[in-house]
Order: structure tokens, then sequence, then C-alpha cells
């Protein structure tokens, strides 16, 4: 099972994932936490934390499907413009 520290290194995954290949998606995540580490346990458990990140998984799967991602490549001869 995971743990909250668990879940939390998945969403930061995901989230910079979102950020990094579909950045237009990013103004969706405003409603992310700044900080799950929160002391309120009653707010912040694992739960939520995996119905958080499943929320994110959906949302980047089912983008990914009809969308190019704007990744830069790595390769320097593509940024090239012919």
């Amino acid at each position: 099972m995971k743990t909250i520290s668990n879940w939390e290194e998945d969403i930061l995954n995901i989230t910079m994932k979102i950020q990094n290949e579909f950045p237009e998606l990013s103004k969706y995540l405003s409603e992310m936490p700044q900080n799950f580490s929160g002391n309120d346990k009653d707010v912040i458990n694992i739960r939520n934390m995996k119905a958080y990140f499943n929320t994110l998984a959906d949302v980047l799967e089912e983008y990914s499907k009809t969308h190019e991602s704007t990744k830069i490549s790595e390769d320097p001869d593509s940024s090239k413009l012919i």
C-alpha cells in the first residue's frame, strides 16, 4: 500500500509530465494544493491523494489521445527550420 509520500511523489511526477508535454493543460491544474504535506490529516489522506492522482492520470490519458505532445525534442538538429 502506498503512503502519502508515495502519492505526493506520483502526483508531482504526473504534474510535471503534464506541464512539460502538454503545457496548455496547466491552466486546469490551478486547483492543485501548494503543499500536500500539511498537518491536517482529516483533509489530506491517502484516499484523497489517490483520487487526485487518478483524476490527473485520466485527464492526461484522454487529452494525449487527441493532442500531440509539445515536448521539445532533445535532438539539437530538430530545431532547425528548413
